[in-house]
């Protein structure tokens, strides 16, 4: 009485799919993000670029863009 001739009599193969995921692992949680070294004043925005030479310098600090330091009274109090 064989019946492996017979769909379904057998019991099927089980495919366990293989990925590199670790359950116990928390790298997506731990590791270091990326940080950027952007400007992020923005009444006082400074960029820094490479030149012809290709050095990097900073540029932006308008000249009169921002208002004038306060002086200071000599018994300590601002005016």
């Amino acid at each position: 009485m064989k019946v492996n001739d017979i769909d379904g009599t057998k019991a099927k193969k089980i495919y366990v799919r293989q990925t590199s995921y670790d359950s116990f692992a928390y790298n997506d949680i731990t590791k270091t993000k990326f940080v950027s070294q952007r400007s992020v004043n923005p009444l006082s925005p400074t960029y820094r670029v490479r030149d012809d030479q290709g050095s990097i310098i900073e540029i932006g600090g308008i000249p009169g863009s921002s208002p004038k330091k306060l002086i200071e009274r000599k018994n300590g109090q601002f005016f």
